[in-house]
């Protein structure tokens, strides 16, 4: 029995990835017919397969991943996701009314492998993000404490 290293994608996510599942089973030699019977048959194979697809994914997206977002309680965090190091930007709004805010960085090494860690932050609400933000509030942070914030 095989075991998710991330999660299992839901069936509307496997819809969507319909063509690439087709051909990921075509690779490891699974055509139309014999899925089928493989999906009637045995289902603890069809699991293994899905599991296997699923994995693929999520290694993809997550090796992908350059910049992750999250906000809650007026605060923003914004994450840069380097190989070796994460390091994070916070902007704390000091009220809804201001537009002045505080703002701190940190860094660290990843506690566990990058791409696990960077799954469960997905999982813990964060967001994939093209890097805007982070780099507004790298730009903000850098011309010094108690400058105004976009």
């Amino acid at each position: 029995m095989s075991k998710n290293r991330y999660r299992r994608l839901d069936l509307d996510e496997l819809k969507e990835l319909e063509p690439e599942f087709i051909n990921f089973l075509a690779v490891n030699g699974i055509e139309a017919s014999e899925w089928e019977q493989i999906k009637a048959e045995d289902t603890a194979k069809m699991n293994e397969f899905v599991d296997m697809f699923s994995d693929m994914v999520f290694d993809k997206i997550l090796s992908e991943i350059e910049y992750l977002n999250f906000s809650a309680d007026g605060k923003f965090y914004y994450f840069k996701c380097d190989d070796d190091i994460l390091r994070l930007i916070v902007i704390e709004m000091e009220s809804e009314e201001s537009e002045y805010a505080s703002i701190y960085s940190a860094e660290k090494e990843y506690t566990k492998e990058r791409k696990t860690e960077l799954f469960d932050m997905l999982q813990m609400g964060c967001e994939i993000s093209d890097g805007a933000q982070y780099k507004q509030a790298e730009e903000n942070l850098n011309d010094g404490p108690g400058r105004k914030s976009d």
